[in-house]
């Protein structure tokens, strides 16, 4: 599994074209308040036909989002980011 290693500011990734925005699926992690459900936030990015990049803010890890499944990356993707040393492996899921 890729992630964005843990010394880069996520804000970093809006200069690769990535939005900050609430989960897709605006899993609940914080419930009340004047807004009600807070879901988690993703930097999201569309790349090709029903495919987009999504990037948890909560632990970094990097998705590949193919149609409405979650999928391991294909490097291709986020080549600009692994070009500017912004990516570390973390595991060979």
């Amino acid at each position: 599994m890729l992630k964005i290693k843990d010394d880069v500011d996520l804000k970093e990734l809006e200069k690769y074209g990535y939005e900050l925005q609430e989960d897709w699926y605006n899993r609940p992690v914080e419930f009340g308040g004047d807004s009600g459900i807070k879901g988690e936030y993703i930097y999201w990015k569309h790349v090709a036909p029903y495919t987009s990049i999504e990037i948890s803010v909560k632990d970094r890890e990097i998705y590949q989002r193919w149609e409405d499944l979650l999928v391991s990356v294909k490097e291709e993707y986020i080549d600009d980011l692994i070009k500017a040393d912004l990516v570390e492996k973390v595991s060979d899921e």
